[in-house]
């Protein structure tokens, strides 16, 4: 488990691992999820990019090497599509998908932070309560 801000760890991870950003798009009751991230397992290791909307969702695989980060701009590269604080711009291009275009954002708004929600996974992110979780038998 990774107990930090730092805006990438995958740059010195090894298996299992999983790494992604999440990106949320909402406009007249339409969603749009995009998800930029590394996963590397005993069987592989890939860089991806997962869409999903009302309709489904899509997992396009890249090789690791298409993957950059530049944590100091919080900038992320897949394949030929970016990811930023200013934006998303994706140019995916498969037998069974192609999504291109770019959407633009306005100022970001930091992330509101408290003892009871230290970042983005709320409280069940606290090392203290992991053994509070429920196990399956």
């Amino acid at each position: 488990m990774i107990y930090t801000d730092r805006f990438y760890h995958g740059s010195s991870a090894s298996p299992p691992f999983f790494e992604g950003w999440y990106f949320k798009h909402r406009k007249d009751g339409q969603v749009l999820a995009v998800i930029p991230g590394l996963s590397l397992s005993d069987s592989g290791e890939e860089a991806f990019i997962q869409l999903i909307h009302e309709g489904g969702s899509h997992y396009v695989r890249y090789r690791r090497e298409e993957l950059s980060v530049d944590p100091q701009r919080q900038l992320i590269q897949v394949g030929e599509s970016r990811f930023s604080p200013q934006g998303v711009c994706l140019k995916i291009h498969t037998q069974k998908l192609t999504a291109s275009g770019c959407l633009h954002y306005g100022p970001v708004r930091p992330l509101a932070r408290s003892l009871y929600a230290p970042g983005i996974m709320g409280p069940l992110f606290l090392p203290f309560l992991s053994g509070m979780l429920p196990r399956s038998t």
